[in-house]
């Protein structure tokens, strides 16, 4: 963990307890933490924001899915899309962050997807990025929910670039997709959340990576994009963004 409105390094809060993973998403109602799916696994795991320690089992998701995105409103925790070999998934799944118990179906995206990732005000979901089995280059649909209702997700707009294994963020009006590949990039792209339409440009990360793990404050002033992969492999580099401005990351 970190504390976002400074700047420095991270700090050891805990372990996962259920399982060894990699490629899940997670989601915050601002007072607890989900991590949500892996490769061949359901597993939803929680932690405490506030506090540190290891995290404890939430449920499971209704299908195994790795490199798929969340979201989150007050209330609800959303994950949709990822990858369950031999093919990508299109399952939106939900459940309430502050009850424990397995998800359940929400609905489906507009396409199977994965590597793609997840942002939210506090009533409407977007996901945006990733790829499909039959679309290596990478979508460039943005499908759009409305959290507190179930349903199949509907067309937003478009990305200004195709770009998978993305990170994601965002305050209650403006979302961003930061980073990727094909190629890797060091894209910042962003739209407003209440306004159907394209993606636009932010500016630029300080490097071109991949698997971009983010967040944002709860302020809503900055937005992170941390640690990911780029040219010369894994890296552990973290930049932020001003929210409210455009410009590069620092």
């Amino acid at each position: 963990f970190l504390n976002i409105s400074t700047l420095g390094n991270s700090q050891s809060f805990g372990n996962l307890v259920l399982s060894a993973k990699y490629s899940q998403s997670g989601c915050s109602d601002g007072i607890r933490g989900l991590f949500q799916g892996g490769q061949n696994v359901t597993d939803i795991e929680y932690i405490t924001i506030a506090s540190e320690g290891d995290s404890i089992d939430f449920g499971n998701l209704t299908s195994n899915g790795n490199h798929n995105g969340s979201l989150a409103s007050s209330t609800r925790g959303i994950r949709g899309g990822g990858y369950s070999g031999p093919s990508a998934l299109n399952t939106i799944d939900y459940v309430q962050i502050q009850t424990l118990g397995n998800s359940l179906d929400f609905g489906d995206l507009l396409e199977i997807n994965y590597g793609l990732a997840g942002m939210a005000s506090p009533t409407r979901g977007i996901f945006a990025g990733g790829r499909g089995t039959d679309t290596p280059i990478g979508q460039t649909t943005i499908n759009q929910i409305t959290i507190s209702s179930t349903g199949n997700a509907v067309n937003f707009g478009n990305m200004s670039a195709r770009h998978s294994y993305v990170g994601g963020f965002s305050n209650s009006i403006r979302g961003f997709i930061v980073g990727g590949t094909n190629p890797r990039t060091n894209t910042i792209q962003f739209l407003t959340i209440a306004s159907s339409g394209s993606m636009k440009d932010f500016g630029d990360l300080s490097i071109e990576k991949e698997g971009v793990a983010s967040g944002s404050s709860n302020n809503h002033v900055r937005g992170l994009a941390c640690a990911g992969q780029d040219a010369s492999g894994a890296i552990n580099q973290c930049d932020f963004i001003t929210i409210a401005t455009t410009g590069n990351a620092t």
